[in-house]
């Protein structure tokens, strides 16, 4: 196994990239559900969420920041709305980075036992469209962090496209962000990407179970709700999975974890933990032609140990993920 995250080698790599077009042209031909304006409310895209600690200090707030500057650099011009804390969507241009370092790096945010928390999110396409440029994130306050031990999230998106463009850009970039902010623990893949309303989100679940019910390597995602559940375990691996030492540690160390995963695996340190690539391009499944997630399903039999296996409904009563269909979801590489 690899110890670093390199550019795709030649030996099957044409093959596997024609293999993930075709996946492609079934998952992404169409947006997963529109709604009667015509607006785009859930689509596929390359996703990665990242869970951390300790969010309300500055240091941890300065990394975040250095994490914002690059995805606005690569992407800034496909952003067109924003969101710093509570409020409405705003265009993008409205926050230049003075304001957004003013605001993420506000001193009342390390206050001893502080309740402010901070938030962002911006988003391409039209207002209130799901859209594969996205960036969000939630920092828990200190009295959240030190009596409740509660994490903090970033979860960004790029286009499927960008794969097939330059393929090491989501597990490079996402490994510079480990190096900077050092989390517990996150993944990155192929996900649904969701309204950026929370009122539009009922709208969208029987098309996001629909979807991962038959691509079972797509990853679903509700990291406000995922992050109150996962102090104690991971969620699960997909085609990046990110693990502090914490849990390399409990599943038998780096050497172990390399052994048992075997060939077609990359691993790359960051400063408290790992990141492992399964293999070089996302697999996606498709149940409907029985097309299976090898890797996927490997690498799960080794993470089971840490994975959660309780977790409340995320969706309602007219969606697909109750408490028991979610918790099976979890379980969906195990034999």
């Amino acid at each position: 196994m690899p110890d670093a995250m390199s550019e795709p080698g030649d030996g099957g790599y044409d093959e596997a990239i024609a293999d993930l077009r075709r996946a492609f042209d079934l998952i992404a031909g169409a947006p997963l559900q529109v709604d009667s304006s015509g607006r785009v409310l859930a689509k596929v895209a390359l996703i990665a969420t990242l869970y951390f600690r300790d969010g309300y200090r500055q240091d941890v707030r300065q990394s975040v920041l250095e994490c914002v500057r690059e995805y606005r650099d690569l992407f800034g011009e496909q952003l067109r709305w924003a969101l710093l804390g509570e409020g409405r969507f705003v265009l993008s241009a409205h926050y230049t980075d003075a304001a957004i370092q003013a605001y993420l790096l506000d001193d009342r945010l390390g206050i001893v036992d502080s309740v402010a928390t901070w938030s962002f999110d911006w988003h391409g396409g039209q207002a209130r469209e799901a859209s594969e440029y996205l960036l969000e994130a939630l920092g828990s306050s200190r009295r959240e962090c030190e009596q409740l031990g509660e994490l903090s999230y970033v979860k960004l998106a790029i286009p499927l496209t960008s794969f097939v463009e330059r393929p090491p850009l989501l597990p490079q970039m996402l490994l510079r962000w480990c190096r900077r902010l050092r989390p517990c623990h996150g993944y990155g893949g192929i996900g649904i990407i969701l309204p950026p309303e929370t009122a539009q989100l009922p709208l969208v679940e029987r098309a996001v179970f629909a979807c991962a019910q038959r691509h079972p390597g797509i990853e679903v995602d509700y990291p406000i709700n995922h992050s109150l559940w996962l102090r104690d375990a991971i969620k699960g691996g997909n085609w990046i999975t990110v693990l502090s030492d914490r849990w390399i540690d409990d599943l038998g160390g780096r050497a172990t974890i390399c052994e048992t995963l075997g060939d077609g695996f990359q691993l790359a340190d960051y400063s408290g933990g790992s990141m492992i690539l399964a293999g070089t391009t996302p697999e996606i499944g498709d149940r409907n032609r029985n097309v299976d997630t090898p890797r996927y399903r490997r690498l799960a039999k080794v993470l089971k140990p840490i994975r959660l296996t309780v977790h409340p409904a995320i969706h309602g009563p007219a969606g697909g993920y109750d408490r028991a269909g979610f918790e099976q979801w979890l379980a969906r590489f195990d034999d």
